[in-house]
């Protein structure tokens, strides 16, 4: 259970960084929306180092992440994923956060 959570909060962790590096760069975005997607991505990326260092530095059964946890980060991920690929579409903006 521990190491499903694990992986599921690293990869959730690992597209919210990519995803908001990619809406960080949507100029049809306001500058104050393109400024939260840069701070969620920052602290998207501490998270992620700071998995993979428990993982490395821990046995992997040490509960370092909490299901609710993995859960709004899986949320997060998902909705920030949708808005990231939508931007790609061209002729077809993607619907503001908020």
């Amino acid at each position: 259970m521990i190491h499903t959570l694990l992986f599921l909060n690293l990869g959730a962790c690992c597209l919210i960084v990519l995803s908001a590096l990619w809406l960080v760069t949507d100029h049809s975005k306001t500058r104050v929306v393109r400024m939260c997607f840069g701070l969620i991505m920052c602290g998207a990326f501490v998270n992620v180092v700071a998995l993979w260092s428990a993982f490395e530095q821990f046995h992997p059964d040490h509960p370092i992440t909490w299901p609710p946890e993995t859960m709004l980060n899986l949320g997060s991920s998902i909705l920030l994923g949708r808005w990231a690929f939508s931007s790609l579409r061209p002729g077809r903006a993607a619907s503001p956060p908020g």
